[in-house]
């Protein structure tokens, strides 16, 4: 009884030094981007930017929504609003120091929701994969309809080359994977690793499943920079820009950020390549506000949705009997 105790009062303090630990993260993301008070901020139209906060709120949720029907595609029945509440509370730990602790973090909280260790490392591979391929083709859409604006926002940038690279590593890992699989087969069925095999070869997706994702995963990207496209409106109403040309900007800021490794969330990474491609059609100052900007309303939503999950679980949980 006495063990049970003290290992239940060890877990609660590992859990309240983690959120301690998450929300110091999430404080110093905030603190570079409240530094830059000189930044012009004053007669900002705030309507357009709580627009923006509240799409961060759906556009988080829509993620999340995502990552746990693919997990129920793959086979195991998980409850949309659990699902929703782990993806949600596990994206938090990308602001610890690595950016690699919610995938582990969503491993373990999907292990305790009975969710097979495969299946989840599958589902998170999926899901990476969807994001950056649905990047990637709004960039490809992006090289014909605004060809000329993007040449002169990264003027030489050998972005066209650079896109057909990620295009063909792609292909690659598509034609790639089965030759592997066809290969080393025989191998991986035996020993240690059969259990393994045998259940990554029960992994199957159909086409017109796969392909509603995709359509999903595009909606989501174009739903995030509809919020950047807010931002703009609410900061610098004069500079008036396509939609679409908001979006593929917002795109190629993440990508950037994405690959930066060592800057958790991609912090001051993506914000200085965002604000680098909006100074084409502004002032440098008014290109970092909006960036900064951008940065502190994503920050806000992704804080709500992590207290929500955290503090009031039966706002997430009502429903999912129903799920």
């Amino acid at each position: 009884m006495v063990s049970e105790f003290s290992t239940t009062r060890v877990r609660r303090l590992l859990r309240i030094l983690t959120l301690v630990l998450i929300l110091w993260g999430m404080m110093s993301a905030v603190t570079p981007c409240l530094a830059a008070g000189s930044l012009p901020w004053a007669g900002v139209n705030r309507q357009p930017l709580v627009i923006a906060w509240a799409l961060c709120l759906a556009y988080g949720l829509a993620n999340a929504a995502a990552w746990t029907l693919i997990v129920r595609a793959l086979g195991h029945p998980l409850p949309l609003a659990h699902g929703i509440r782990i993806w949600i509370r596990c994206e938090a730990f990308r602001w610890l120091p690595g950016s690699v602790w919610n995938f582990g973090a969503r491993s373990w909280e999907a292990a305790n929701h009975g969710v097979p260790m495969l299946t989840t490392v599958s589902s998170i591979a999926m899901d990476l994969s969807l994001s950056i391929a649905s990047r990637l083709l709004i960039l490809s859409i992006a090289a014909t309809v605004y060809a000329s604006e993007l040449s002169s926002v990264i003027a030489g940038w050998r972005w066209q080359t650079v896109l057909g690279i990620a295009g063909m590593l792609v292909g690659i890992g598509i034609i790639g994977l089965p030759l592997l699989k066809r290969h080393f087969g025989s191998r991986l069925s035996k020993g240690r690793w059969r259990e393994w095999y045998q259940a990554l070869g029960s992994v199957r997706m159909r086409p017109s499943l796969l392909a509603s994702f995709v359509s999903s995963y595009v909606t989501m990207r174009v739903l995030h920079g509809v919020g950047l496209w807010c931002v703009l409106v609410g900061i610098v109403p004069a500079v008036q820009l396509p939609l679409g040309l908001v979006v593929t900007v917002n795109v190629m800021a993440w990508l950037v950020g994405f690959f930066a490794f060592f800057a958790p969330g991609g912090l001051v990474v993506r914000e200085a390549a965002l604000a680098t491609m909006l100074a084409a059609w502004m002032s440098p100052a008014e290109a970092l506000t909006v960036a900064v900007t951008w940065r502190l309303l994503q920050i806000a939503g992704e804080a709500t949705l992590f207290s929500i999950a955290c503090f009031c679980p039966g706002v997430m949980n009502h429903g999912s009997a129903r799920a």
